[in-house]
């Protein structure tokens, strides 16, 4: 189902630089990604996007750490 926030995911998606490869299965990434662009525009920080992918990270069952260069650069 394509809702406003899979839509606004889809364009989080398409702003990486064409060498990024997101990790497999990440729609749910992407989708608090949205939340955060909703919620804080360009006032989301990296500390905000690091939370993100640590939050998206737990629920998969794995303590990776947030390396810097996963931070989508235009919301650094």
């Amino acid at each position: 189902m394509t809702t406003y926030l899979t839509e606004a995911a889809q364009l989080i998606r398409s702003l990486l630089p064409p060498t990024t490869e997101p990790p497999g299965d990440d729609e749910s990434l992407f989708l608090g990604y949205t939340v955060l662009m909703r919620a804080k525009g360009t006032r989301t920080t990296t500390s905000d996007i690091h939370d993100a992918w640590t939050a998206w990270m737990l629920s998969r069952g794995s303590d990776h750490e947030l390396r810097r260069d996963h931070i989508i650069p235009c919301l650094t």
